[in-house]
């Protein structure tokens, strides 16, 4: 290794001299190449020399030239650094194969070529990192100086002369991070156009400094352009095709020309790649995977080596325009078939090299020029609701779609042959980039779109799981995070948001330093997110929804993203399951078959038919019995839910909200029936540790009647699992301290009534609730089995039993279906 390493520097250094005395750098033919280099010399020198030569070696002078060169000695110093540790870790390593599946392996003489690139890299990020941390200094002392405290609490509106220096840093910022884009090219110009369609997110002077990123790429020389047409359709291609020497549009792979077939005459549109730039995004690929590496050294939390892994696997796919092709081919074939309105470019037949692509020509503007789109009628809600569609259709139900969006690449059709006369109608470009779901993942995304839209928490938690996630965190905050992640916010509401969700935040770091105070911790446990448990899909499922949000709000339009991606799931999701397990009709068989002729059979069937048919109701069961037990009717209608169309049978289980109060009710009065208490005893008498902090006089009608002063006693900060602790929750009311002394005032009790009522229970029989509620109720009515207070693990396992609850989120009322 230390001798393959000596006869490649010695080459690098050769070709750094060279590339100073001659652009041709004719000495690389006279240098010792090792065998197995992964870029053959007449490559090297077409390709590396530019780079080298983008950093400047001359000596400059004066303090802030002695600045940039030390930092300059930095980022060369951890460019090394971290390419000697990736070679060390495996991360980056010379190696003869041209796969890989995380970034790309380089040998030593491409990581040397990369130093001069990385250190401009290295050297702005440095700078710009530098003065947010004076400006940060300064924002504290003027807060100082205005009374405040130095740093800003969540939620807290900062002064007009703190928000003032952040301004005029994002001014003065921005530009710097565009010139440094511009400079690089390549991957960078992607990061730059990914934070560029996020309003919600990055402020607006990067907004408006990296916007023209979408379509103002450097294009490259007209000669590149002829010489890589020469090289995949022949020199004789002028023959049989006009292409104009002015790009339209170049990107960070490839520029597109207009021209038309001399044949026929039909208009196309020509994508060249740059030359050059398959070795470049290798680099680039290096440079991003060192930085991420350096990022989880210092800070062990933030560990995103899994998404550069992802994307440097897939990025590579961009640079085959056959394969571009095959993909534009696939997604057209199935909007047509899934009836969206949206056109997609078609290739050429005969027209389709690795590094050039002949297309139809589609006639249009980029959605973002926005003040375009009213000029000729477009319906920006509609248009909106169109593309979010295509994406959903691509994402869930095909498990296909474009995994690198921008807004560059979604335009507005203004040929009245291809929108039909619509002028809504949008255009979706560039499908060299794209991902392929196996069919279990693309139903857990299906699944975690539905779950999120439906509020199911049960569904998230199970969508996650399938997923991959490992997050130590609440159900609730999941379901939470998930709904904000999928809501699209109008860029007028965008601050308004901001500010609701920092209120949010304080608010909730408050609880949880409360709740770890009151357990005599200095702080609430920090929990972790475990980057490493990310699903690999994530990566690019995320691009789509911040591409669709940052549109959405760029156009200043409320569209339902959510409910629009997940009409598409439950689509996906109802399709999945096998036909023969479908319902075939309204009603099961069931016990109901022994009496299809009684007459409140009939007329029970006859109702839920009508209900099913006005779309009342999803699913249903009716049994009756009269009063010696005897079955008069029984009656199981419907689906289990909106995205399982398996029918309802007589075992299927239904989440009965608040059904356990009259359970627990029932239990509390049998025990009074057997002599345990009287209904005028004080709890304290039977349960000591319930009358602490005011509650002594609490009776147990008190209880029953909800006046036992408790209605919103909850802990600060609960998860699920402590709330669903028995134990842990009869202490906490026991220890509760009454809103008004019991007995005075009836208020609701929610949550607190089962748990008052189990703590009697246990501290009278020595038995938990739920087992004397399946042994003196359950087991009694002859329902065990299809009746439980908390459903045992054993029978979770079985999701055909379960019916689905929807929530509408949405109106004024919550329906259970």
């Amino acid at each position: 290794f230390g001798k393959r390493l000596k006869d490649q520097f010695v080459m690098h250094c050769a070709l750094r001299s060279a590339c100073q005395r001659s652009p041709t750098t004719t000495l690389i033919r006279g240098c010792r190449v090792p065998l197995n280099s992964r870029i053959a010399p007449q490559e090297f020198r077409l390709q590396s020399a530019p780079i080298l030569r983008q950093f400047s070696f001359a000596p400059r002078y004066g303090p802030v030239s002695l600045v940039r060169r030390c930092c300059a000695a930095v980022a060369l110093t951890a460019t090394a650094a971290g390419a000697v540790s990736g070679l060390a870790t495996g991360a980056v390593e010379p190696a003869d194969d041209r796969q890989f599946s995380g970034p790309p392996r380089l040998n030593v003489m491409e990581i040397l070529a990369a130093l001069p690139r990385a250190a401009v890299l290295y050297t702005s990020v440095f700078l710009v990192w530098w003065d947010y941390r004076r400006v940060r200094k300064r924002a504290h002392r003027k807060r100082v100086q205005l009374g405040l405290r130095p740093k800003a609490e969540a939620g807290e509106q900062e002064p007009p002369e703190v928000e003032a220096l952040w301004e005029a840093a994002h001014k003065n910022n921005a530009p710097k991070v565009r010139r440094l884009v511009d400079r690089l090219g390549g991957l960078w110009v992607k990061v730059g156009q990914y934070l560029s369609s996020r309003p919600d997110v990055v402020p607006m002077a990067y907004i408006g400094s990296l916007s023209s990123l979408q379509d103002g790429i450097a294009a490259s020389p007209w000669k590149q352009v002829v010489a890589t047409l020469n090289n995949e359709f022949g020199a004789s291609w002028p023959t049989r095709l006009h292409v104009e020497e002015e790009p339209l549009a170049a990107a960070s792979v490839a520029q597109v020309h207009r021209g038309w077939l001399r044949d026929d005459g039909s208009r196309v549109a020509v994508k060249v790649q740059h030359r050059g730039v398959d070795a470049q995004m290798r680099l680039d690929l290096v440079n991003f995977a060192v930085l991420i590496e350096l990022l989880r050294r210092f800070e062990p939390d933030q560990d995103w080596r899994p998404v550069v892994s992802e994307w440097s696997s897939a990025v590579t796919q961009e640079l085959d325009f056959q394969k571009e092709a095959e993909n534009l081919r696939e997604v057209a074939g199935n909007l047509q078939r899934a009836g969206i309105k949206a056109v997609v470019p078609m290739p050429r037949d005969g027209w389709v090299t690795r590094k050039a692509l002949l297309m139809d020509f589609c006639s249009g503007f980029p959605a973002r020029e926005s003040s375009r789109l009213d000029d000729i009628g477009v319906d920006r809600g509609l248009f909106m609701q169109r593309v979010c569609a295509a994406f959903a259709v691509q994402i869930h139900e095909d498990g296909f779609f474009n995994a690198d969006p921008h807004p560059g690449n979604v335009h507005v059709s203004t040929d009245p042959v291809q929108n039909k006369g619509d002028p809504s109608v949008p255009i979706l470009l560039d499908y060299g980039l794209t991902k392929r779901f196996d069919p279990k993942m693309r139903l857990a995304f299906a699944r975690l779109m539905h779950a999120s839209e439906a509020a199911d928490v049960d569904g998230l938690e199970r969508a996650l799981e399938d997923m991959g996630f490992i997050f130590e965190r609440e159900p609730l905050e999941d379901l939470a995070n998930m709904r904000r992640l999928f809501t699209a916010t109008p860029k007028s509401q965008v601050s308004q948001r901001r500010r609701e969700r920092a209120e949010e935040q304080r608010a909730e770091r408050a609880a949880k330093e409360a709740a770890a105070a009151e357990e005599g911790h200095a702080s609430a446990p920090r929990r972790k997110r475990p980057v490493e448990a990310w699903p690999s899909e994530l990566v690019f499922f995320l691009r789509v929804t911040g591409l669709l949000k940052g549109l959405a709000a760029s156009l200043d339009v409320s569209v339902d993203y959510m409910g629009l991606m997940a009409q598409a799931a439950r689509r996906a999701l109802r399709k999945a399951v096998p036909t023969s397990e479908r319902a075939t009709g309204v009603f099961s068989e069931g016990e109901g078959s022994s009496l299809a002729e009684a007459k409140l059979q009939l007329r029970l069937e006859k109702l839920l038919a009508h209900l099913q048919s006005e779309g009342a109701i999803r699913g249903m069961q009716v049994s009756v019995a009269g009063p010696d037990g005897k079955l008069l009717a029984s009656v199981c209608a419907g689906e289990l839910g909106v995205a399982d169309p398996r029918p309802v049978k007589p075992d299927t289980l239904f989440c009965v909200f608040s059904a356990g109060k009259p359970l627990c009710a029932v239990a509390a009065l049998q025990l009074a029936e057997k002599g345990q208490y009287k209904l005028q005893d004080v709890v304290r008498l039977h349960w000591p540790e319930f009358g602490a902090n005011g509650k002594e006089a609490c009776t147990v009608e008190d209880v029953l009647r909800h006046r036992a002063g408790l209605a919103s006693a909850l802990p600060p900060y609960a998860s699920i699992d402590k709330l669903l602790d028995m134990d842990a929750m009869t202490e906490f009311v026991a220890n509760a301290i009454p809103d008004c002394m019991p007995g005075t005032k009836t208020a609701y009790h929610y949550l607190t009534f089962g748990w008052i009522l189990a703590g009697l229970v246990k501290a009278t029989s020595g038995d938990a609730i739920d087992e004397v509620i399946q042994s003196n109720i359950v087991s009694m009515l002859g329902v065990s089995g299809e009746m439980y207070l908390g459903v045992p693990t054993k029978v979770l396992a079985d999701d055909s039993r379960f019916a689905s609850v929807e929530v509408n989120l949405h109106g004024s009322q919550q329906q259970q279906q």
